[in-house]
């Protein structure tokens, strides 16, 4: 389920909005065009003044490369008017739909490939506390992919690479590195470019052997779990629930 962003009118209400905290070791945190990366845990608010509001609530750390699914895409109508809101909604000049034939009309699209990866990595001791706050908190949700407005640098590295990859830097940034016959070509901040739209997913529970909890699946919004795992873990442990 892909989600366009509009802004007018609401940055200060989301800054106040976000300034409270719900996870003290990961505060919220506003969704504003370039202030998000893949790969983070969210919560999806109500909508205010026709926008969705989007908290970060916390960021995993991928300390293993995760493989990442990049396009280059050209504007449509409605992907167009998403990017033009949010360009002028942080003071952007936003490129004509006129000058389609060029560079200048596309944007890239990037979402996790391997949710084996991204499970295994949440799995893991560095992000401990990340896993048992999904686990307390079914509403929560990942976002797995992005529409970003780059530039012709950005444009160029995906042209030239054969495999791009997300990892958390020692800094704790979620950067992209992409390579070309095993060797890296080039380094993105995400936060670097104009974000107008997003994906977001959802995390699935099962029984594993021992009849212990686990997260098993990851699926895109508005999908279903697959058989025998569920939304919401605490489903798994009432005495009379029945798994179908």
């Amino acid at each position: 389920m892909k989600i366009f962003i509009s802004w007018a009118g609401v940055i200060l209400f989301l800054f106040i909005l976000g300034s409270c905290s719900l996870f003290s070791k990961y505060p919220q945190k506003r969704f504003i065009g370039t202030s998000t990366e893949l790969g983070v845990i969210c919560d999806e608010g109500d909508m205010l003044f026709r926008n969705k509001i989007l908290y970060v609530k916390a960021i995993p750390v991928f300390s293993q490369p995760v493989r990442i699914n990049i396009k280059i895409q050209k504007f449509t109508r409605t992907s167009y008017r998403a990017y033009v809101n949010t360009a002028k909604d942080l003071g952007v000049t936003p490129v004509s739909f006129q000058d389609t034939v060029g560079s200048l009309a596309h944007f890239v699209y990037v979402s996790l490939l391997d949710n084996v990866a991204v499970i295994n990595a949440l799995k893991e001791p560095e992000n401990k506390s990340i896993l048992a706050y999904i686990r307390e908190n079914p509403q929560s949700q990942f976002l797995g992919g992005l529409s970003m407005y780059v530039n012709s640098d950005f444009l160029e590295i995906v042209r030239k690479s054969d495999a791009c990859y997300l990892q958390t830097s020692k800094g704790k940034k979620q950067l992209l590195y992409f390579y070309k016959d095993a060797k890296r070509v080039g380094k993105i901040d995400m936060q670097e470019h104009l974000v107008f739209s997003y994906d977001l997913s959802r995390f699935c529970w099962g029984i594993a052997r021992r009849k212990k909890i686990e997260l098993q699946s990851i699926i895109r919004k508005g999908e279903r779990c697959p058989k025998l795992m569920r939304l919401n873990a605490n489903e798994l442990l009432k005495p009379h629930a029945v798994i179908y």
